[in-house]
């Protein structure tokens, strides 16, 4: 996954290659953008040698847009730089491209943050989005509302996350309950050294199943936060054992459960990374209706597991 700035343009590219491998099997040549894909690395010398062995133009571009499928997303920068630059004009080509491109939908998908107040997920949130960690954060008093856009490497294209950071505590619970709809994945945090937040979890998650629609097919992550603080010299004593939310998950029907250190950062990018490629397998051919609002549903598309004691 990972967040890669600047790289939007060209992870959508290789997809558009794809899109339009008929039209570039006529049209394009080929000859110069091979050469400079060999000279900038994006070629080892094997599949050079496999395209120009090639017989006819087609063939060529065809096993150039087979191994261009297999690349990273920095060579179709230099396929275009290839088509720019090269003495065959080929700004037909650049253009349809670059209009492809600017169309290709950005995928949205929403997430919300559940918890009790002080598990760590405004500091999860900071860590994840802006890469920081502040020692002391006040209460979410109300949502809290963050967007990250990052590429989805499995899938080949840019994702925009909606971050809800949502209230833990007392009457501002209610608040949260308006983001409920349409949400692609909720992430329940819990501090592993305090066992009562870990026993509230149950009650989030309760109320997420009971006021939610339209999220039949969310992600339910939970996450144990505060790594650090068990392996700093037992400074504080761990409350939580990974078996017990291992348990949880499994009776309450959690998709994932990891541990994660907001202060550190570890695991912090590598569960996300499971996360919205969980996201984007469900949500793969599916319309982007996160701006439909939805007047009348009374049927909750997603029930408390019956083995929920809450």
């Amino acid at each position: 996954m990972a967040s890669v700035k600047g790289s939007k343009t060209s992870s959508k590219g290789n997809s558009v290659l794809l899109k339009n491998r008929v039209f570039l099997t006529k049209n394009l040549h080929a000859d110069e953008v091979i050469e400079l894909l060999l000279q900038e690395r994006k070629l080892a010398r094997s599949e050079y040698d496999d395209i120009v062995g090639q017989t006819t133009r087609e063939n060529k571009v065809k096993k150039l847009l087979d191994i261009l499928g297999t690349k990273d997303h920095s060579a179709y920068n230099v396929f275009r730089k290839g088509l720019e630059e090269g003495e065959c004009d080929q700004r037909f080509i650049i253009e349809k491209l670059d209009k492809a491109v600017s169309q290709t939908a950005e995928r949205r998908l929403k997430v919300i943050f559940l918890g009790a107040t002080e598990s760590g997920k405004t500091s999860l949130l900071d860590r994840y989005v802006d890469d920081k960690f502040l020692a002391k954060t006040a209460p979410t008093l109300g949502p809290d509302y963050r967007i990250k856009t990052v590429n989805s490497e499995d899938f080949d294209e840019s994702v925009k996350l909606q971050l809800w950071d949502c209230p833990g505590k007392g009457t501002y619970i209610s608040m949260s309950r308006t983001y409920y709809r349409a949400v692609d994945a909720v992430i329940l945090v819990y501090d592993v050294t305090r066992k009562k937040t870990f026993e509230e979890v149950r009650h989030f998650l309760q109320d997420f199943y009971q006021n939610s629609r339209g999220c039949d097919d969310a992600v339910i992550m939970l996450i144990g936060n505060k790594q650090d603080l068990v392996l700093e010299d037992n400074r504080n004593k761990r409350e939580v054992e990974p078996i017990e939310a291992s348990e949880f998950a499994k009776q309450h029907d959690i998709d994932f459960t990891h541990e994660t250190s907001a202060k550190t950062g570890a695991n912090v990018e590598a569960v996300f990374r499971i996360l919205i490629n969980e996201m984007c397998q469900r949500n793969e051919g599916k319309a982007d209706d996160s701006d439909i609002i939805h007047l009348q549903s009374d049927k909750h598309q997603r029930e408390p597991s019956v083995n929920c004691k809450c």
